[in-house]
C-alpha cells in the first residue's frame, strides 16, 4: 500500500521509539518506516545503493557520501538551534515539541503532497514463507493477522497449502463443502469475486476456508490460489491478503513470491533452518531486499541471522512458544510485543 520509504537514523531509542510511534500514527498505513539504531548495521546499510524519500538521521551520523545515494529529502536531527540547511538537506532541531517537529516535516518534506495519492486502500498481499517445516510460519502471519484486524485493518488469511491445516490456532475454523463450488474452482474464468465472497469467512480476521480434501484429491492444481489471490486483491476490499504457504519450494511458492508485495521468511534458530534458507535464497535469485522480511522464531539467544550470500534488509524478531489449552491462541498473539513489532514494520 505503501509508496513512501522513510528511514531514520539514531542511536539514542528513548528518543527514536516515541518519534516512530508518532510517524505510524499521524501517516497509518500510508508510509513504510524502517528503524536503524546500531552503528554497524548501518555502516552495512548504506555500503548498498538505497532509494530513500525521506530521510531523518541523528546529526553525529550524517556524512557527505549519505549525498551519493538516492534520496529525496534529508533531515538532520541536530541538538542545535536555527542551523540551515542546503539543497535536499535541512536542520531540525531534536527536542521541539512533537506536533513542531511533525509541522516542520510536512513543509520541508511536503509530505502532504506526496501522501495525497495514497489514502485510497490499496490491498497489498504479504507472503509467508519457510524453507523447513515447523518454523512457525502459521503462528507468525495469523498473529499478524490478527493484531492487523485488532487495529482496524481490513485482514484476508489464506491457508496456501496442498493440505491446509490451521486449526490449531483458529479452533472454529470451516471448510467448504459444497460439491459446486469445486466444479466452479475447476473453471478458472467462471470464478469471480462475488462467488468466492459467498466462502470467506468471518473470525478475529477473515479467513479463506479450508478445502474439504487435498488439492490433488479434489483434481485442483495449485494455481486456483493464484486466482483466488488475484481476484480478491483486484476489489481492493482488503487491505492485506496474508498467504501462509506450504514449507515446500517448487514453481508454484516462486509465483506467488514473485507477486507478493512483501515476503516473510521464518526460520528457526538452527543450523538446519539457516541451510534451507541460504538454499532457498540461492534459487530464489534476486529479490527485493527493501520488501522481503526475515523473522526468527523460538530463538535461543537474541542473535542476529545471517545470510553470507545476499545483504538484504532483515527483521529478525523472537517469537514465543503460545499454547494454552484455556486461553484463545489468537488472543495470546494480538497481545506478544514481537508480533506487534512484526506488523508495524510489514504496514
Amino acid at each position: 500500500m505503501a509508496d513512501i520509504r522513510v528511514v531514520i537514523i539514531d542511536t539514542d531509542e528513548n528518543y527514536i521509539n516515541p518519534f516512530h510511534n508518532k510517524l505510524l500514527l499521524e501517516y497509518w498505513g500510508l508510509i513504510n518506516v524502517e528503524i536503524i539504531t546500531d552503528i554497524d548495521y548501518f555502516n552495512k546499510f548504506f555500503s548498498y545503493p538505497q532509494k530513500i524519500d525521506l530521510l531523518i538521521i541523528e546529526e553525529s551520523l550524517f556524512i557527505d557520501n549519505l549525498k551519493k545515494h538516492d534520496i529525496d529529502s534529508i533531515v538532520i536531527l541536530t541538538e542545535k538551534r536555527n542551523q540551515e540547511g542546503k539543497d535536499n538537506v535541512s536542520f531540525l532541531y531534536k527536542y521541539s515539541k512533537t506536533n513542531e517537529l511533525f509541522a516542520e516535516l510536512e513543509g520541508r518534506c511536503n509530505l502532504s503532497s506526496k501522501l495525497s495519492n495514497l489514502n485510497e486502500r490499496n490491498t497489498q498481499v504479504i507472503v509467508f514463507s519457510s524453507a523447513n517445516g515447523g518454523a512457525g510460519k502459521t503462528t507468525v502471519s495469523m498473529g499478524v493477522s490478527a493484531y492487523l484486524s485488532s487495529i482496524g485493518k481490513k485482514v484476508l488469511y489464506i491457508n496456501s497449502g496442498y493440505l491446509q491445516n490451521f486449526d490449531f490456532i483458529l479452533r472454529e475454523s470451516k471448510c467448504i463443502l459444497d460439491n459446486e463450488a469445486y466444479i466452479t474452482f475447476n473453471k478458472p474464468k467462471q470464478i469471480t469475486f462475488s462467488f468466492l465472497n459467498k466462502y470467506i469467512e468471518k473470525s478475529t480476521f477473515d479467513y479463506w476456508p479450508a478445502f474439504k480434501l487435498p488439492l490433488i484429491s479434489l483434481g485442483l492444481d495449485y494455481s486456483v490460489y493464484q486466482i483466488i489471490i488475484d481476484v480478491i486483491k483486484e476489489q481492493n476490499e482488503y487491505d492485506y491478503i496474508i498467504v501462509d504457504t506450504d514449507s515446500c519450494f517448487d514453481n508454484n511458492k516462486m509465483e506467488l513470491i514473485g507477486k507478493a508485495d512483501k515476503t516473510v521468511f521464518v526460520i528457526n534458530q538452527s543450523k538446519a533452518s539457516y541451510d534451507a534458507t541460504n538454499i532457498m535464497m540461492k534459487s530464489i535469485g534476486n529479490i527485493n531486499s527493501v520488501n522481503t522480511f526475515f523473522v526468527c522464531n523460538n530463538c535461543i539467544k537474541d542473535e542476529r541471522v545471517t545470510n553470507n550470500r545476499f545483504e538484504i534488509s532483515e527483521i529478525v524478531e523472537k517469537i514465543e512458544n503460545l499454547e494454552s489449552d484455556e486461553v484463545n491462541p489468537l488472543e495470546l498473539l494480538m497481545r506478544d510485543g514481537y508480533i506487534k513489532n512484526i506488523s508495524f514494520l510489514l504496514m
